[in-house]
């Protein structure tokens, strides 16, 4: 159940788009962007179970992304794979808890804390966990700007 509850989420995080939103040329990094899925790997009990190259199978210019906005809100997109238009969308807000290394979402009425593994000028990968009864799921996602 909770391996469907991580794919559900990974289906919101998707969209497309064709700008760069990079700001390599900033002195000061700011996690404020539209970052663009490269792969998801999902483990089960600490061994990695499935990786999804999502990057390489995007197609007709598709990209999925999610966009950290400096109002502290959320969008999440998700458009049909050939791109004909938007198959849903969801809004919520953000904020990095105290300054640390957790980005934490708000959005369809639930809070979910994603750790920030790397984050840097070009890329950020991010870890979400959980277990229950049944066992422990992880799934790292991996994004560019």
């Amino acid at each position: 159940m909770k391996k469907l509850l991580f794919l559900f989420l990974t289906v919101l995080i998707v969209g497309c788009s064709g700008e760069d939103g990079g700001n390599a040329n900033n002195e000061q990094l700011s996690i404020i962007d539209k970052w663009y899925v490269i792969k998801y790997e999902f483990y089960e009990d600490g061994i990695l179970d499935n990786i999804e190259n999502v990057k390489e199978r995007e197609t007709n210019g598709c990209r999925s992304y999610f966009e950290l906005k400096t109002d502290y809100t959320i969008e999440f997109v998700n458009y049909f794979s050939d791109c004909s238009g938007i198959d849903g969308q969801t809004f919520g807000t953000w904020e990095l808890i105290d300054n640390s290394n957790t980005l934490r979402l708000n959005y369809n009425s639930e809070t979910f804390d994603w750790d920030i593994i790397t984050f840097n000028a070009n890329n950020l990968t991010i870890q979400i966990e959980d277990c229950d009864d049944i066992g422990c799921y992880k799934m790292i996602n991996f994004y560019e700007r």
